[in-house]
């Protein structure tokens, strides 16, 4: 292309050899450079390039490009001339339309190769090309429910009953069209049926919202006073009970592992709290070391339950808890003299310290020619699921013996036991407790109980050992869950000085100010005013605020804590769930045609919709003549899918993105042409990431509009024209 004849075509241009005109060539040639990098379809519509602002010390100048195709569209490219460099070229501004948009080779298609708010030209490929490249619908899952794989069939009354009014419209239309498939319906509904299926959705009015903020601009007159106070007033009509709470601790800071025995409140596998009686016991045999706990449920339905803490495991318990009567209670337990030999009792040794042995059962009681009591007992055996005896395994060929152990009972005075091989000597105040190591729960059978009453005896032993086992020490895992399926979960909001950011269970919000980060508290987790100002006002830099939320959902806001938080990068753009970022939308797999060129149209309910409808309108016609009536709903409800329009949400969506690359485009014009005052806004350092932010947004926004209209070709990217269009 010929500079000097591009030159000359740019009106009131300087003389020739003026200061200013060298400026301009040289911002010229540094600018097309950049163009010619940045796409080649747009150069041959060039007509001019013009310097239209500059400042005074020349360290800064904005100029245009202006191209016109062929068709009338006008397109002007702004080019930015920063410090000695031209900034890349990102934006591009349709003055037919008065929209900025990206600067890249689709957008100028749509704008050269035909009117930007058309259908574009004929494609080179057919109506059926295009459709053999679009996956048939499958309807199987309207015979086959995909849960239980098991044949029912669909009634296609129901189907337009509950379906949308799109469906109902293409019911409608068929039934207007074609006669013959009315006349079908007719075989199998009556009127008074079809009438009540086809009766449009009717729109139900929502709810007023439970808590609304207003400004002073929107305040009742009662607080308008308040608003230009505060910056907002609260109108709040929910009940005490329906409001968020919030607390400055920490459940699972208040629990800790027990380092002495003792009565304490320990965390159960479901997250609640029971209490219980812990001891730490002593090995029956010499040399050893009992590295297991004992939790004994003191509110457990049968007496003496208790659990076995393996070693490494740990228990979550509250402070301990002093009981004064004990020495009475332990004067009641059973006496060495009392207890019977028994393979289904289990006992410990306890004395009034709480100095305990590990689990057995007696074998022998007896005393000996001193006069002292004995004991022969069997020591529990620990196999990792909890204690057994070793002589249970009667198929083991090689079952061991379970050394037996001898307790003497003394008088001595002392709380600990002293061990001579097999002989353990048991100090003055140590009595038996008896205790439950399994979950088992044994049935009272009876030779006379009926089928029923067997029934209800197994069902209640069932109730009993699933009781037993929710009792069973937990976790803090499963504090959390408890706390988490009662609304409660963990939150922190922290401020950098001039934002807040709050994190609540795994889900987070950003405010800009401490007026925002307020209202955020009420709007979004539900808060009272008066706990969300408080909140926001403890907040400083260097301390945030820590604690639990007790969060109540009301109204039609629904919270989604338990979403995984994203993470960014270093430009600030999300990962979510592993998946990068990405800056170009992948392709459409289906579709690989030009978006410019006319595809297919949109599905409209109109009288030109139905012509591939005949055949199957036959078809379903002639499953109805024969009586059968089930293949002929199903054929039925296949046919009306076909014609229903699945594009409105997609087509009502695209002029808002469209005005939202308007947007960003403007804002990035700014940014470039006003860098100073945005430097104070938002610092020197922050500002390369917030640009790079924008054009982030910008071009994949882009992206996304190029890519929704291949598949709608006939959706106008020409907001203002749209807007004029519903006005007229």
């Amino acid at each position: 292309m010929d500079l000097k004849m591009i030159k000359a075509a740019v009106a009131g241009a300087p003389p020739q050899g003026s200061p200013d005109q060298q400026f301009e060539q040289g911002f010229f040639q540094l600018a097309y450079d950049k163009l010619q990098s940045k796409l080649y379809n747009l150069l041959p519509y060039m007509v001019g390039f013009e310097v239209v602002n500059k400042a005074s010390d020349g360290t800064k100048a904005v100029g245009v490009f202006g191209f016109k195709s062929d068709n009338g569209q006008i397109i002007y490219v702004p080019a930015f001339f920063i410090n000695g460099k031209v900034k890349d070229l990102d934006v591009m501004y349709s003055r037919n339309n008065n929209q900025f948009y990206p600067l890249n080779e689709d957008y100028a298609e749509l704008f050269l190769k035909d009117d930007a708010t058309g259908l574009g030209g004929v494609s080179e490929q057919s109506r059926k090309d295009i459709e053999k490249q679009n996956p048939g619908a499958d309807m199987r899952d309207l015979v086959f429910p995909p849960r239980t794989g098991r044949i029912s069939y669909a009634s296609v009354i129901d189907f337009i009953s509950d379906g949308d009014d799109n469906i109902k419209a293409a019911a409608w239309g068929l039934m207007n069209e074609y006669p013959e498939f009315t006349e079908a319906l007719h075989r199998f509904y009556n009127p008074e049926e079809l009438a009540a299926a086809l009766k449009p959705v009717e729109k139900v009015a929502a709810p007023q919202s439970s808590v609304e903020v207003v400004t002073p601009e929107t305040a009742p007159p009662e607080l308008k006073v308040k608003a230009m106070t505060s910056g907002f007033a609260v109108i709040d009509r929910r009940k005490e009970d329906a409001k968020s709470r919030y607390g400055i601790l920490s459940y699972t800071d208040k629990f800790t592992n027990p380092a002495q025995p003792g009565f304490y409140a320990y965390l159960t596998c479901l997250g609640t709290l029971r209490h219980g009686l812990i001891l730490q016991p002593l090995s029956l045999y010499a040399n050893f070391r009992s590295k297991k706990q004992l939790v004994i449920d003191l509110q457990a339905k049968r007496t003496g339950q208790c659990y076995v803490v393996p070693e490494g495991e740990q228990i979550f318990v509250r402070e301990a808890y002093q009981i004064a009567d004990f020495g009475t209670v332990h004067k009641l337990m059973e006496n060495p003299i009392e207890a019977e030999p028994s393979f289904s009792r289990t006992y410990v040794l306890v004395n009034e310290q709480l100095k305990s042995t590990e689990p057995f059962r007696v074998r022998m009681n007896y005393q000996d020619d001193k006069g002292n009591r004995r004991l022969k007992v069997e020591p529990d055996s620990w196999f990792g699921d909890g204690y057994r005896w070793k002589d249970t395994n009667q198929f083991d060929p090689k079952k061991k013996d379970t050394y037996p152990i001898t307790l003497v009972f003394t008088k001595r005075e002392s709380d600990t036991l002293e061990y001579r091989g097999n002989v353990v000597y048991v100090p003055k105040g140590f009595k038996l407790l008896e205790v439950t190591t399994s979950n088992y729960v044994s049935v009272p059978w009876s030779s006379t109980d009926t089928e029923e009453q067997r029934t209800k005896k197994r069902e209640e032993a069932n109730a009993e050992e699933e009781r037993i086992k929710q009792g069973k020490p937990g976790k803090i895992c499963d504090l959390t869950s408890f706390l988490r399926e009662n609304g409660i979960f963990p939150f922190t909001v922290r401020s950098n000085g001039s934002e807040y950011f709050a994190n609540v269970g795994q889900a987070s919000k950003k405010y800009d100010n401490p007026l925002k980060a307020k209202i955020g508290m009420i709007l979004d987790f539900g808060l009272d005013e008066s706990d969300a100002i408080e909140l926001v006002e403890q907040v400083s830099e260097l301390k945030p605020v820590e604690g639990y939320f007790k969060i109540a959902v009301t109204g039609d806001y629904v919270h989604t804590l338990q979403d995984e938080p994203e993470s960014y990068n270093e430009l600030g753009q999300p990962t979510t769930f592993g998946i990068p970022y990405q800056s170009v939308a992948p392709t459409d797999h289906y579709y690989q045609g030009d978006p410019t060129q006319r595809g297919l149209a949109s599905t409209e309910v109109d009288q030109g919709a139905w012509g591939g409808a005949r055949q199957d309108v036959n078809s379903a016609s002639q499953m109805a003549a024969n009586g059968q009536k089930e293949i002929f709903d199903t054929s039925a409800i296949a046919t009306i899918s076909k014609y229903v329009d699945p594009t409105s949400k997609v087509i009502n969506y695209l002029p808002n993105f469209v005005d939202s690359l308007d947007k960003l485009g403007r804002m990035l014009f700014m940014i470039y042409w006003e860098t100073d005052k945005f430097q104070k806004m938002y610092g020197v350092d922050e500002l390369p990431e917030l640009i790079e932010l924008i054009k982030s947004v910008f071009r994949n926004l882009g992206d996304l509009v190029i890519f929704l209209k291949r598949k709608f070709p006939d959706v106008s990217i020409n907001v203002n024209e749209q807007d004029t269009s519903e006005g007229g």
